[in-house]
């Protein structure tokens, strides 16, 4: 019994930023929602440790993946900051996919996959961190959607807002990481902060639940952009 009950506080340890694998880092525990897709995440976590195998399908939790599907339309204009399994999975849902990633072995696996799939409607681009953010080329009012997951989250946040469409969506990827730095205009708190005052209170949802691919709790933050009229701070230099 005892070996029993070492086994799973060893299973369920958490970190220096986690209480425990069923907290995210800001210390809210799983969602009650969250738990039915347990057996689902373990299969996934298995497939992936025993056989290599990655589903399309973002590292979200599947609360928010689920969310996300019921607001995609083929007509979609998605700007994705972080290309991937997300990439995969987004791109046969909207009309049109830039997706920004700034690690070239990741983007080269990406663009594989796209190709392989067929998928032709995506715009995936390699970045540095001097553009990893820029969206010039990106009509103002036009985008859809917006998954922030990657580099220079609040950076990338600040870039965006412009470019939304009013009803649009942004996803913020990991919002309870970086609880460790303050808000330097760059980074996840930056991002968090950010959207929460350019949206109303019953526009913004937070979901903490188990990562799709790996057994430790998560938090995320999906924003409907109505375009509440307080300017867009402006964007400090990348160094």
């Amino acid at each position: 019994m005892a070996s029993g009950v070492g086994i799973m506080r060893k299973i369920i340890a958490g970190d220096r930023h986690r209480r425990t694998r069923l907290h995210d880092e800001k210390g809210n525990i799983v969602d009650a929602g969250e738990w039915k897709h347990l057996p689902s995440v373990l299969h996934r976590v298995a497939a992936r440790k025993l056989f290599g195998r990655l589903y399309d399908e973002p590292w979200w939790t599947f609360t928010i993946k689920e969310r996300v599907a019921a607001l995609l339309r083929p007509d979609m204009t998605v700007v994705e900051f972080g290309a991937g399994q997300s990439t995969l999975w987004l791109a046969p849902h909207v009309g049109r996919l830039l997706s920004i990633e700034h690690d070239p072995a990741w983007w080269e696996r990406t663009r594989g996959a796209l190709a392989r799939r067929g998928l032709t409607n995506v715009d995936l681009q390699l970045r540095g961190e001097r553009d990893y953010a820029d969206l010039a080329g990106v009509p103002d009012g036009s985008v859809d959607f917006c998954v922030i997951d990657g580099l220079l989250r609040g950076v990338c946040t600040r870039a965006v807002l412009p470019k939304m469409r009013p009803g649009g969506w942004i996803y913020l990827d990991n919002s309870d990481k970086d609880m460790d730095f303050a808000d330097d205009g760059r980074n996840l708190r930056a991002a968090e902060a950010m959207l929460l005052r350019h949206a109303a209170p019953a526009d913004v949802r937070y979901v903490t639940g188990f990562t799709i691919g790996s057994l430790n709790a998560q938090q995320g933050m999906l924003v409907r952009w109505t375009g509440l009229n307080q300017p867009v701070p402006p964007r400090p230099p990348v160094a």
